[in-house]
């Protein structure tokens, strides 16, 4: 399988960041747009996770953003994915970026 994130110079864009315009209680709510390819033809399901290593300086240990699991296959999960999928409960832990 491949997966991609599109960045800018090698980081989020700053609409999925805390630099964003959308917020909610002060974090960033828009989840970013992921293309997957050569999806296997027995997957059932996605799970993803954002795990912040970049954190462990500051807060000793990798710092997990969120979590997602029972994600319908989908060659691209769009952005803000988190507030407006429809389909069957997806299952989530983290920050609001991807709570639905």
């Amino acid at each position: 399988m491949q997966i991609k994130v599109d960045l800018d110079d090698g980081f989020l864009p700053r609409i999925y960041t805390s630099n964003a315009n959308v917020k909610h209680s002060g974090q960033p709510i828009l989840s970013f747009p992921i293309e997957i390819k050569s999806i296997p033809a027995i997957t059932t399901a996605f799970a993803i996770s954002l795990i912040d290593y970049d954190a462990v300086p500051r807060t000793g240990f990798p710092f997990i953003h969120w979590l997602a699991t029972n994600i319908p296959v989908m060659a691209e999960i769009p952005a803000d994915f988190s507030r407006n999928f429809e389909g069957p409960q997806v299952k989530t832990h983290g920050c609001h970026a991807f709570i639905s």
